[in-house]
């Protein structure tokens, strides 16, 4: 991650996006991460800056990951309309190559 997060701000990181204490390596744990870290700064305001900073994190490395997973971009889609994290990035030509996940897998 481009920024560090101080140790005051782990612990309702955390308990934000309690996933994290698996591990960030491999797009399932990194698409895991970024949905709830979306989902925590919409339902909590007093999270909302630091969930948002680090969905924005998170995206910018996941999708240095895997470009071409479907799932992370739309994810990226979503947050570049909130943060601009990927202005600049071919993310709808992306999109039409991107590969479909196997949703029947968990």
């Amino acid at each position: 991650m481009s920024q560090a997060f101080s140790a005051a701000q782990l612990d309702p990181l955390f308990t934000a996006v309690p996933t994290l204490e698996y591990g960030a390596l491999g797009t399932e744990h990194q698409w895991r991460h970024l949905a709830t870290a979306m989902q925590a700064a919409g339902h909590s305001p007093e999270l909302q800056d630091l969930t948002g900073r680090f969905a924005v994190e998170m995206a910018v490395w996941a999708i240095q990951d895997a470009p071409l997973d479907a799932r992370l971009l739309r994810l990226v889609c979503d947050l570049d309309g909130h943060s601009g994290c990927a202005q600049g990035l071919p993310l709808q030509a992306w999109l039409d190559r991107s590969a479909v996940p196997d949703l029947r897998a968990p």
